[in-house]
């Protein structure tokens, strides 16, 4: 009986640490759809691209850190542009929210602790 709880308590630990990397990217630019394209950007390489409908997006992934990352729009959904772009935090712990009514420059981004932090002080 010990041997059985002490492994259901190491999965337990395990699984909870698993679900503490994840990150999620969400929100809404503009009202634009296919062929627009945002291309998620971190770790110095794209990590994840989606194509728009009626403006709204949405990424997932796991990180160990809180990591610098870009977003990027490219209207034309023909590839990657850096002229459209906006700087943030990808960081666990909550929802990043990113909204614009044109374009990712002009986009406010809300939602986590470093992401208010860098807001406030313009990083």
């Amino acid at each position: 009986m010990k041997k059985l709880l002490f492994v259901l308590l190491v999965c337990c630990h395990t699984v909870v640490f698993a679900q503490s990397d994840k990150f999620v990217v969400k929100g809404k630019i503009a009202s634009l759809n296919k062929p627009a394209k945002l291309f998620l950007l971190y770790n110095r390489m794209i990590a994840d691209s989606a194509v728009l409908k009626n403006g709204e997006f949405i990424f997932n992934g796991t990180i160990g850190q809180p990591t610098e990352a870009y977003l990027t729009l490219n209207k034309n959904g023909n590839g990657f542009t850096s002229d459209n772009y906006v700087k943030f935090y990808l960081e666990t712990g909550g929802v990043i929210n990113i909204t614009s009514s044109d374009s990712l420059i002009k986009a406010k981004i809300t939602g986590t602790k470093t992401t208010m932090i860098t807001n406030v002080t313009g990083y």
